[in-house]
């Protein structure tokens, strides 16, 4: 397939395929005109010979003998290439044959040989025809009309113009052997001169084709391999020359480019030696600092998880962006359930006694917006169950470059504080009251000396522990002293 790609074969073969088709045209060319010449001289012999038979057959019926005439038409038909000779009157019998079934019978006016006289206005004298006999052999039929003439008046009418016809049958197989002869011999000759111009130009499209090409292919081979130093030498004025003095010239432009990429290779290698280097250094201390802040964001980590308070982040539109794990005990959500979330619809939308929060009054809220600093004492979150809990908590804003990007919150649960802080009110109210109503009882209070009884501001007497659990929160319980129950007991001795 890579020869029948070249140049040199697809230019061969164009030009022998043009060779072939002219040749072939000659060939025929000359085969029809000696064909023809062949045809018209055989033609041309008929048409004498018919025109001999005719005289000879004529002379035989003036003297009215049939018998003369039937002999001479089959003398007629053992000529060399006659194949069949018969005579017909004006109505088409068959009046003369060397077949005697054929005598008598009657020919087809519409047949190719009356044509011309009884549909063709023309008419012609002598019509000669190509056709196949009845053994399928090609044949010339001459047709001959037998006029009629002073000498056939005594038994013609002298207004009948035409007494019959004249039909000879020529065998042409000699004509075709000869013309088949000529036809091989044309071949023969065609082939011959076609190979030897093809041979010919062959060996010129090697010469000053494909020599030339093969050169100039070996010369981009070598360049391609890397011999920039390859020179062609091809000598002439041909377009080929001009090619290959531009390839030479490629040749070397191409090693002066080579020298001077190969400068500029070694030059650029240095300086990327040398940004290796300095790159290898870079990516050390890159990776040295890669360390250093995982380190610390894992330290950041740990202790923002370790963290007893609780700590989550959120970003200027509110959501939370990371919590750490007392956020999320506290409240009882999962970081999961957390992050994206709006901190305030989640946990903060809500105050201490259910009312709604507005977004707008929201520390935090303020922040991440505004870049604000918030300090909140007692607030309440709210938990995953719709519980609730106080917190003071703190919102920082997280800025960078200016702007701001979110905010921290940072917030511990006050509940038990609250509830020591009210316990501790609760028993300073406790104590309060009761050191009022001690202090009512400061002063004179009249008692008698005899019964005990204590007099009140509205003059009533009353027992000591009445009067005292009146004004005092002190309650008395009932009991018995030694000394009162030594001295008891005497008296109930002394009774008994």
């Amino acid at each position: 397939m890579k020869y029948f790609g070249s140049i040199r074969t697809k230019l061969l073969l164009a030009i022998t395929a043009i060779l072939f088709v002219f040749l072939l045209m000659a060939m025929g060319g000359m085969y029809l005109f000696q064909k023809d010449a062949l045809t018209k001289e055989s033609i041309k012999k008929l048409t004498e010979l018919d025109s001999v038979l005719k005289t000879g057959l004529k002379s035989q019926m003036v003297t009215h003998s049939s018998a003369l005439t039937q002999t001479m038409v089959n003398e007629i038909k053992s000529f060399k290439n006659i194949s069949d000779i018969y005579i017909i009157n004006t109505d088409g019998v068959v009046k003369f044959s060397p077949d005697q079934n054929h005598i008598g019978t009657i020919f087809n006016k519409n047949s190719i040989e009356c044509r011309q006289c009884h549909h063709d206005v023309t008419g012609k004298n002598n019509l000669t025809l190509q056709l196949k006999n009845s053994h399928g052999d090609s044949i010339l039929r001459n047709v001959t009309h037998i006029y009629n003439e002073a000498s056939c008046f005594p038994c013609h009418p002298p207004n009948q113009k035409i007494l019959g016809l004249l039909f000879v049958d020529y065998s042409t197989a000699d004509t075709d052997a000869q013309i088949l002869a000529m036809l091989w011999r044309f071949f023969l000759t065609a082939v011959a001169t076609f190979i030897v111009i093809t041979i010919v130009i062959l060996l010129i499209t090697n010469r000053l084709i494909h020599k030339p090409i093969a050169l100039l292919i070996g010369g981009t081979n070598d360049i391609k391999n890397g011999n920039y130093e390859r020179q062609i030498q091809y000598e002439g004025n041909s377009e080929l020359t001009m090619l290959a003095d531009s390839f030479n010239e490629m040749s070397e432009k191409l090693r002066i480019s080579r020298d001077l990429l190969e400068q500029r290779i070694l030059e650029r290698t240095s300086e990327l030696n040398i940004s290796n280097e300095q790159l290898a250094r870079e990516i050390v201390e890159h990776r040295k600092a890669e360390e250093t802040l995982r380190d610390s964001e894992e330290s950041n980590r740990l202790l923002l998880q370790a963290a007893s308070d609780g700590i989550f982040g959120v970003n200027t539109a509110g959501e939370v962006t990371f919590v750490n794990h007392a956020a999320s005990e506290m409240l009882g959500f999962t970081a999961d359930e957390m992050l994206g979330q709006s901190v305030h619809t989640l946990i903060h939308h809500s105050h201490t006694d259910g009312s709604n929060y507005a977004l707008e009054d929201c520390p935090m809220y303020a922040s991440y917006t505004y870049g604000t600093t918030n300090n909140t004492i007692s607030e309440a979150l709210w938990c995953k169950d719709g519980s609730s809990f106080s917190v003071e908590y703190s919102s920082t804003p997280i800025t960078k470059d200016g702007k701001v990007k979110g905010a921290v919150v940072i917030f511990k649960d006050i509940t038990k504080r609250k509830q020591t802080e009210q316990a501790l009110e609760d028993e300073r109210i406790r104590l309060q009251n009761a050191l009022d109503e001690i202090m009512t009882l400061r002063g004179i209070v009249p008692i008698c000396q005899y019964c005990k009884k204590i007099r009140d501001d509205a003059g009533y007497w009353s027992q000591v522990e009445q009067y005292v659990s009146k004004h005092t929160a002190a309650q008395f319980s009932h009991g018995i002293c030694p000394t009162c129950f030594e001295r008891e007991m005497k008296e109930i001795k002394g009774m008994a």
